[in-house]
């Protein structure tokens, strides 16, 4: 079977058990090994060679249960994992990995919104919930909460990917004080 690179230091069969243990946790369509249709994930929007980052597979868990049980089948084999939760994050290059051979992990299936709490404004939300997402479902329960957003490709990025790539929210302005009061890093 080949693949669209291999991660140093592990060979195809190898690969290859470690993808067959893919399929059997994730299933067929989760798991993608084919050099086009991975190229389609990692879209690159930074200037640099695309072969140096061209990753071996992409994967695709749906429960936090299935991303330990990928972790120890990477720890197995030694094959490096590129995390990425919406795959959107366009300021920092997408879903690109930046290690050649490296597995894209993408939790973009993991959408769900666990919890809004309006009282104290904080939501806990799974990595693929996107700013679209957690717009909509605020507005469709009359939650009196703004969302406040980072400017660029909004309904696609999510909260988490923003976060963990230490990305920046807009400034808010509190009018009662005339202020301009600076949001940095989102709370995780």
């Amino acid at each position: 079977m080949g693949y669209p690179s291999l991660p140093a230091g592990v060979n195809e069969e190898q690969f290859d058990r470690a993808i067959s243990e893919f399929k059997i946790l994730l299933g067929e369509d989760n798991v993608h090994t084919d050099q086009k249709k991975i190229r389609t994930f990692t879209g690159f929007i930074i200037s640099a060679n695309v072969q140096e980052h061209l990753p071996s597979a992409a994967i695709f868990p749906k429960k936090a249960e299935q991303v330990s049980k990928i972790i120890k089948i990477c720890a197995e084999y030694k094959v490096p994992v590129w995390v990425s939760s919406t795959g959107k994050n366009l300021g920092y290059g997408s879903m690109a990995p930046s290690k050649k051979g490296a597995v894209i992990l993408s939790l973009k299936r993991m959408g769900r919104i666990i919890e809004i709490n309006q009282k104290l404004c904080y939501a806990v939300v799974e990595p693929g919930v996107t700013y679209k997402h957690l717009y909509d479902h605020i507005q469709e329960n009359d939650f009196k909460l703004w969302l406040n957003i980072p400017t660029g490709p909004t309904p696609v990025a999510g909260p988490v990917g923003t976060s963990l790539d230490r990305g920046y929210r807009i400034y808010t302005v509190r009018e009662q004080f005339r202020t301009c009061l600076r949001y940095g890093d989102h709370p995780i």
